[in-house]
């Protein structure tokens, strides 16, 4: 890991077995814990990031300008009726 200015310190509390094996990793692989520890903390914090899932607007444009928005019940019935929901347009 290239060496940086670190902002601050924070203290973790592990079970012994995790603590085992993150001290097992760190001699096995030639890195300190803290090492090892602030590269899973990046790796998981970059990995949510672009996790974020799709967009309301991604979960919903099958149906946008498809429904007859009259005919739909309200609330959690939608939900069914728009599950089983297919395509009355063609094209």
């Amino acid at each position: 890991m290239s060496r940086r200015r670190l902002a601050g310190t924070i203290t973790v509390r592990l079970p012994a077995s995790l603590l085992d094996r993150l001290r097992r990793e760190a001699r096995e692989s030639g890195q300190t814990t803290s090492e090892i520890v602030r590269s899973l903390v990046e790796r998981d914090l970059s990995d949510a990031a672009t996790e974020a899932g799709p967009s309301a607007y991604e979960l919903s444009k099958r149906w946008i300008g498809k429904i007859d928005g009259s005919r739909l019940p309200a609330g959690r019935d939608a939900r069914d009726v728009l599950r089983g929901w297919t395509s009355d347009r063609r094209g």
